[in-house]
């Protein structure tokens, strides 16, 4: 899925990704001026490499969670190692950090994989990704959406060359700002993440109504 403007003449590229866990729900993208991108794909690749993972494997979410995965940490300290490498590299591109997040305990539909959970969830993707860029024009905040070429991970080729190393990006990051939310912030990911140095985040607010799920929503 791409923004209105034209595929290819937008000034910036956004790598995005949304994720539910637990009680949370996050959209988040990586944002990097288009100039930016392959020198941002050879810095990420080279940062997979010194961790261990050639680009030519997943090194997304599943490389900050403990599990049977082969690339999966040993524990929590490897994962802060990664993702504090991946932050540095972001930072030295420069990328954008930019999400947004809505409590979710309330919801009324299950966001399951069944057809009805697959729409809500879609719906409440599409509330987080308008929040991601409702900042205002000027640029002190980043870019709106209408400058941006959006990339999703969850729609795009996960094994393409140009764009694969910046979805595990994406998803990595996405995950990482999820799993701490529910505790107000803390946590050994959210903590790590502050180490990123341009970014900006959206709370979504709400409230639930029983049959269409989210109603008067607004930005915080």
């Amino acid at each position: 899925m791409t923004s209105a403007a034209s595929r290819g003449a937008t000034p910036f590229v956004c790598y995005g990704t949304s994720v539910r866990r637990g009680t949370s729900g996050v959209t988040a993208f990586a944002i990097f001026h288009r100039r930016d991108v392959t020198r941002a794909r050879k810095a990420f690749i080279k940062a997979r490499t010194a961790l261990g993972a050639p680009h030519t494997v997943r090194f997304d979410s599943r490389a900050l969670q403990p599990g049977t995965d082969p690339l999966a940490p040993a524990g929590t300290e490897e994962a802060r190692k990664r993702l504090t490498h991946m932050i540095e590299t972001f930072n030295a591109v420069p990328g954008m950090l930019r999400y947004a997040y809505i409590d979710l305990s309330g919801y009324p539909t299950v966001l399951d994989d069944s057809t009805e959970g697959r729409k809500a969830w879609g719906e409440v993707g599409q509330v987080l990704r308008n929040a991601c860029f409702a900042v205002p024009a000027g640029g002190e905040l980043g870019p709106q959406e209408h400058e941006c070429e959006v990339l999703m991970a969850e729609d795009g080729d996960r094994n393409a060359y140009a764009h694969g190393v910046l979805f595990d990006l994406a998803d990595m990051i996405g995950h990482a700002c999820a799993p701490s939310l529910p505790a107000g912030e803390s946590g050994w990911a959210q903590t790590t993440l502050d180490g990123v140095r341009y970014w900006s985040k959206q709370e979504v607010r709400h409230r639930f109504e029983e049959r269409s799920g989210l109603a008067g929503t607004q930005n915080h």
